[in-house]
């Protein structure tokens, strides 16, 4: 696999990768970011383990290897590529409020009675319903930017 420069292309919405980043000081690093585009006014990267104040410059990426494949008694392995339930919650949280009304319309979670709460009240039942319709998978996928 090669490095892809972010200038060049991005990668899908959503997604895991490995990317090349500088910061501040100049240091460059190698660490597993996840791509939201528009995910919150810092910028579009979500970096793990990130022991910085300031995001920093992701300058390149690439896909993360798939894990390697055993024989069938071994248990499943989740492709890194794949962001977890969790994950999915919580950047869904993340996004500009009028994204996560786009996406709780989008997948029947938004009901007439939310417009009598307030935004983060109205965002926790939005993912209690996704749980209990089995979508909080969906949360970020169906708004387009």
């Amino acid at each position: 696999m090669n490095w892809i420069s972010v200038e060049e292309k991005l990668p899908e919405e959503c997604s895991s990768v490995l990317t090349t980043q500088v910061r501040a000081n100049g240091e460059k690093i190698v660490r597993i970011s996840h791509y939201f585009h528009g995910m919150t006014t810092e910028g579009d990267w979500y970096v793990e383990d990130q022991s910085f104040k300031k995001q920093p410059t992701v300058t390149h990426w690439m896909p993360l290897p798939d894990p390697p494949v055993e024989s069938s008694a071994s248990p499943q392995v989740t492709p890194q590529n794949e962001l977890s339930p969790r994950k999915k919650v919580y950047a869904f949280m993340q996004l500009p409020y009028h994204r996560q009304v786009e996406r709780a319309q989008n997948l029947g979670l938004y009901e007439d009675s939310d417009a009598n709460l307030i935004d983060s009240e109205k965002m926790l039942l939005w993912v209690k319903r996704a749980k209990a319709k089995g979508v909080e998978n969906e949360l970020l996928v169906g708004a387009e930017d």
